[in-house]
């Protein structure tokens, strides 16, 4: 997968950290230097499928509302530079 795409209304994708030997408050409590010896890849999320995906189907992700808030107040409150290219 190269791409993963917003859709809130039909994601096939999913979020999960990662399940690491050392894990909740531990995770809390140790060095980042002894968690990336113990772990070997630091924190790390996995990107779970919620049905089957087909070859060459595009991959969806629901960012959640606070994303799609600050998209929208991104694009409502967006100018343009002065000195940049007309749009």
């Amino acid at each position: 997968v190269q791409l993963i795409n917003h859709n809130s209304l039909s994601p096939n994708v999913s979020l999960r950290w990662k399940k690491n030997k050392i894990d909740g408050k531990d995770l809390l409590e140790t060095a980042v230097e002894d968690f990336v010896e113990e772990t070997g890849a630091g924190l790390s999320i996995e990107y779970v499928a919620l049905r089957d995906i087909e070859a060459g189907e595009e991959v969806f992700l629901d960012y959640g509302q606070d994303w799609e808030n600050a998209w929208r107040k991104h694009q409502d409150n967006w100018r343009p530079e002065e000195l940049d290219r007309p749009y």
